[in-house]
Order: C-alpha cells, then structure tokens, then sequence
C-alpha cells in the first residue's frame, strides 16, 4: 500500500467536509474548512490514491497547535493518525506543538503520549455535545533552543 501525505487543496474540500461529520461531535462547517485551507496548516493522508485522514494545525513562530486530527472510522487503529502526528512534529521546524483532547478519550491520549506528547492540565467543561474536561498536551522538539 502506499502511503503519502500531502497539502491540502480546495479540491479536498468535499473530503474533508465528509470525515469531519464522523469524527467530531461538533464538525467544523464547509466554509471554516476551506478557510483552514487557505490559512492554516492542513494534510491528508492518502492510502493509495484515497483520502483516509488528516490533520489541520496552526503556527505561530517556532509553536503550532493541533487543531484536528481524524481518521475514517474503518481505518481508525491501523496508525495512520500516528503518521500523521509524526508527520508534523518530526518535519517541521517547532519547538513545541500544542493539542487539546476529551479527558474522556483515552485512545486518543494513549496514541498522543506514544507519539510523546505529555499532558501540561486541563480546561474544565471545555467541550460540549458531550460534555467534558480538555487534557492540554505539548511536546517539545529534540533541537537545541540555546
């Protein structure tokens, strides 16, 4: 199978409109994708020609964030949203990337502490529809800030 990851694109949108609406409670709506699109960071990850993932962040300086992370739910516990993680932290050049994630998702904090991410504390009732407290996690690059 191949793999690869790559830029989102406007043509994506329909993707990633799609997959938002099985990942997330609170799916983000077509036109704040698109505005991701242009001005935030945003991957797919393709399994032989076929959108089966992606991750959108945000930067600022030598920091960026996770704002979303989703896989389809047939492909979910095959490692694709740890590729895409790693993608992202280990490729780029941060020295800290940020993530929030429901206290109540355990599988996701498991993959995110794999990938070495540690939690820092938490927003409680930070998220609706359910409700629950966030975990906010960072990891630190390898470089040398000096």
């Amino acid at each position: 199978m191949n793999i690869e990851i790559i830029k989102a694109k406007q043509t994506d949108i329909d993707f990633l409109t799609e997959i938002e609406k099985h990942c997330f409670s609170d799916p983000w709506n077509r036109d704040t994708l698109i505005y991701s699109i242009d001005n935030d960071i945003v991957f797919i990850l393709k399994a032989d020609e076929k959108p089966l993932g992606y991750i959108i962040c945000q930067s600022v300086l030598d920091e960026m964030t996770v704002l979303r992370i989703g896989v389809l739910p047939e492909f979910r516990r095959s490692g694709y949203a740890e590729k895409l993680l790693r993608f992202i932290t280990e490729k780029s050049d941060i020295a800290v990337c940020f993530l929030e994630v429901r206290k109540k998702n355990t599988a996701a904090r498991k993959l995110y502490e794999k990938v070495g991410f540690k939690s820092i504390g938490e927003r409680k009732n930070y998220y609706k529809e359910p409700a629950d407290d966030a975990v906010i996690m960072i990891k630190s690059s390898n470089r040398d800030l000096s």
